[in-house]
């Protein structure tokens, strides 16, 4: 059982209700948090130079913490954020390496815990715009509003092609309409197309 897991730092019934209750969504977003987060992990190992990219990256990790449960790093992360705005250097300086050593930590023990538990479900091999449109597909159907705009913005991080750049576009314009069945009808079509 998940809640069993007993990951330090996590919430895991604040996770689980962020991702519309549903357990497995829940592992699969953590899979995702731990991808995520080990791309972003190398740029964080050294104070950076330029802080307005460094506050991007912060404000990224911000959301991505705060959507599995991570709450106390989804805070670090946020004065971090502020920290990098203000040029606040000697903050950063201070509390990135901490940063960084608890948000690895944590991804090492949800990795664990993820690769102990039984999956029903073949495992297949698929690229992280996939498995983001597969998890904004799910958040949009449960009407998700925070996990709906997160994924957006991660998403709009990725290299992505015109016609991806574009769906995302109307998709982001559904959205704001409050038009989400068609915002998933997009994205089937996307995925029907092979365009993910």
């Amino acid at each position: 059982m998940i809640k069993a897991w007993g990951i330090p730092g996590l919430d895991m019934e604040k996770g689980i209700s962020m991702t519309g209750g549903r357990v497995e969504f829940y592992r699969k977003v953590l899979a995702l948090f731990c991808e995520d987060v080990k791309i972003r992990l190398p740029a964080l190992k050294t104070v950076p130079e330029d802080l307005s990219i460094f506050s991007g990256q912060a404000h990224a990790l911000k959301g991505a913490c705060a959507s599995v449960g991570a709450e106390e790093l989804s805070s670090r992360a946020a004065l971090l954020e502020q920290a990098g705005k203000a040029g606040d250097m000697t903050f950063v300086r201070e509390n990135l390496d901490g940063f960084v050593k608890d948000l690895g930590d944590l991804v090492e023990n949800i990795s664990g815990a993820l690769g102990k538990m039984e999956t029903t479900e073949p495992e297949t091999q698929s690229s992280p715009i996939t498995n983001f449109f597969h998890l904004l597909s799910e958040a949009l159907k449960s009407e998700n509003i925070a996990e709906i705009d997160r994924l957006i913005d991660e998403i709009s991080q990725l290299p992505l092609n015109a016609r991806i750049k574009a769906a995302l576009d109307q998709i982001s314009d559904e959205v704001l309409m409050a038009e989400f069945a068609n915002a998933v009808e997009i994205i089937n079509n996307l995925e029907n197309q092979g365009a993910t």
